[in-house]
This record gives structure tokens, C-alpha cells and sequence, in this order.
């Protein structure tokens, strides 16, 4: 790797940072607005946690908006810190609500965003739910074929 690749992958990765970091920046505002609502109670960072996992789950975004602003808006980390301060039962009940609760949150939205593409999909074409099927088809039977190289052949 020359200077000149280095300063280019250096000049791209610190752009990517920059973006997320004005994210989260935005993130960690709407959270902390949310979470004042309710001082003192550990249940509205679950409320968030979820949203965030739905949010993500729905809208696949992107570095801004995904990594930056719903990294931001979630805090699993301060998940840790509530298990200092609560019975054992309890901090046990919330870890298992927000692991399982965000897993569960990511799939309704992921589900919901598929619902919203097939929906967009058939309505603007009668044919497209036909076209969808086979297209899904072929990409399911190209993934399964091994491609090799053939003997002798340079990599």
C-alpha cells in the first residue's frame, strides 16, 4: 500500500466516523429529551431500546441515520449500569426484555418494511408479485451453485 492509498482509506474512514459521530450526537439528544420525561426510571431506556431495534428493523439505514442517530438514541451500555441499582429479579426481567425484547422489535420491523415493499410492489403491477417470485427463485438457486476455477487457471 502506497502513502497516496493510505491517505485516501484514511481521508474515507475518518468522513464514515465523522458521519456517525453527528449521528449519535442527535441520538443521544432525543434520548436523553425522552429519558426526562421520566427521571429516574430505568423503564423508558427500554422503551427506546425497542423503538430503536423497530426503527432499524423497518428503515435499513445507513451510517447517519442507523450506526449515528439510533446508535445514539439506543443506550444498551447503560443497560449495565441498572443492574446496580435494582433487585437482582429485576435487572434479570430487563436484560431478558431487552435482548429478547430488541430481537423480537427488529424482526416486526424488518417484517413490516418486506410488507411495505411486496404491497408497493403488486399494486403498481399487476405482474410484479409474479416477476418477484421468480426473481427470488433464481437468486435462491444461484447462491446454492459452487462456482470453482478451473484447473490450472490463475487465481
Amino acid at each position: 500500500m502506497t502513502a497516496a492509498d493510505l491517505a485516501r482509506t484514511m481521508t474515507r474512514e475518518t468522513g464514515r466516523t465523522l458521519v456517525v459521530a453527528c449521528g449519535a450526537v442527535v441520538g443521544a439528544c432525543a434520548r436523553f429529551g425522552l429519558q426526562g420525561l421520566s427521571p429516574g426510571s430505568l423503564w423508558p431506556l427500554l422503551g427506546i431500546n425497542l423503538l430503536a431495534c423497530l426503527a432499524m428493523g423497518f428503515f435499513r439505514p445507513g451510517l447517519f441515520w442507523g450506526k449515528g442517530v439510533l446508535g445514539g438514541f439506543s443506550s444498551f451500555s447503560a443497560v449495565v449500569v441498572v443492574f446496580y441499582h435494582v433487585p437482582a429479579w429485576e435487572a434479570v426481567a430487563y436484560l431478558a426484555a431487552t435482548v429478547l425484547g430488541g430481537f423480537a422489535a427488529w424482526c416486526v420491523g424488518d417484517v413490516l418494511a418486506e410488507r411495505r415493499t411486496w404491497r408497493h410492489h403488486c399494486t403498481s403491477d399487476p405482474d410484479a408479485a409474479a416477476r418477484a417470485v421468480r426473481a427470488a427463485e433464481r437468486a435462491r438457486a444461484h447462491r446454492t451453485v459452487h462456482h470453482t476455477r478451473p484447473e490450472g487457471r490463475a487465481k
